[in-house]
């Protein structure tokens, strides 16, 4: 299942890629989220090119269906690799749901509008499970939506201090 979101900010595109390239953002955007075990697990910043992956945990707290509990209960693991050429201002970021049957993946392009800038952003959300997989993608994509709200919320505190 596909969909674009939009976010702003009230800043540049040069003002966000700098937070976007930078590990102790991801590390305290995390934190203050409330995920759980948060592990850098590699980054690099070379020639333009950014990348990132880190390991967090996070209460399964997916309005799932009585049918699809058995994959989110308690907490979820997550791996998820963010780059970004900061030269292009596009990135991709690629979520890996250990234990779960489900694939994320949001490619993402940075354009400055009006006094700020926009975030767009295209969703791609893949359940391997067969007959209910289509319904799942649905009740996932609700839920990673409103994710996308409560990051972008901490992202834009987080912002400051790169103004």
């Amino acid at each position: 299942m596909k969909k674009n979101i939009k976010i702003m900010f009230p800043a540049t595109t040069d003002t966000v890629i700098t937070m976007y390239t930078d590990k102790d953002y991801f590390l305290n955007k995390y934190k203050n989220l409330g995920a759980q075990n948060i592990a850098l697990l590699d980054e690099s910043f070379e020639e333009g090119k950014f990348s990132i992956n880190i390991k967090r945990c996070l209460p399964a707290d997916v309005p799932v269906p009585s049918f699809a509990k058995k994959f989110f209960s308690g907490t979820m693991t997550i791996v998820q690799r963010d780059t970004w050429d900061a030269s292009s201002k596009t990135g991709r970021l690629d979520i890996e749901f250990k234990g779960v049957p489900v694939e994320a993946s949001c490619d993402m392009k940075l354009v400055d509008e009006g006094d700020g800038s926009a975030l767009l952003m295209g969703w791609n959300i893949n359940v391997k499970v067969p007959l209910i997989g289509g319904k799942l993608e649905k009740v996932l994509m609700e839920d990673m939506s409103k994710k996308v709200e409560l990051d972008h919320l901490e992202s834009a505190k987080l912002l400051n201090a790169y103004m």
